[in-house]
C-alpha cells in the first residue's frame, strides 16, 4: 500500500471524525481520540511486527489497522475492544479457510492476507457495538 494513500486516508478520516465530533458533541474529542487510537494501534501492531517471524505481519497490515482504529472511534471505545477481540477469532477462522482453499485450488503455499481479517472484524465490531448500545440503551 503506497504511503501517500495512507496519509490521504488518515487526513480524510480525521476530517470525518472532526465533522462528527463538532456536530454531535460541539468539541473535537472524537478527533483527538481517533488520533490517539490510531497511534496506539500502530505501536501495538508495529511491536508485533518486530517480534514476530519475518514477513508474518506486513507494513500494510500495520497501516490498515491504524486507519481502521481511527474509524472505529466513531462507534465508541468499546468498539475498539470488540474489534481487537474479533481480529483473533476471525483470524483463526480465516487461517483455517485459507488453508483449505490453498489445498483445493492451488498447490502453492501462498501467504495469508491479513487485511481482510481486520476489515471483516471491524464491520462485525461496529455492528456489535451498535447492537450492544441499542440493547443497553447507553
Amino acid at each position: 500500500m503506497p504511503r501517500l494513500w495512507v496519509v490521504i486516508a488518515g487526513i480524510f478520516q480525521s476530517f470525518a471524525n472532526l465533522i462528527y465530533s463538532v456536530i454531535l458533541f460541539r468539541n473535537i474529542s472524537v478527533l483527538i481520540f481517533g488520533w490517539i487510537s490510531c497511534v496506539i494501534i500502530f505501536v501495538i501492531y508495529w511491536s508485533m511486527r518486530k517480534i514476530s517471524a519475518k514477513n508474518a505481519i506486513g507494513f500494510g497490515d500495520v497501516t490498515s489497522a491504524s486507519m481502521i482504529a481511527q474509524a472505529l472511534v466513531l462507534f465508541g471505545f468499546y468498539c475498539l475492544i470488540y474489534w481487537f477481540a474479533l481480529v483473533g477469532a476471525v483470524g483463526l477462522l480465516w487461517l483455517l479457510l485459507w488453508k483449505i482453499y490453498c489445498k483445493i485450488c492451488s498447490p502453492i503455499n501462498a501467504s495469508i492476507p491479513f487485511v481482510p481479517v481486520e476489515a471483516i472484524s471491524a464491520i462485525l465490531a461496529a455492528l456489535l457495538s451498535i447492537t450492544t448500545s441499542s440493547i443497553l440503551g447507553s
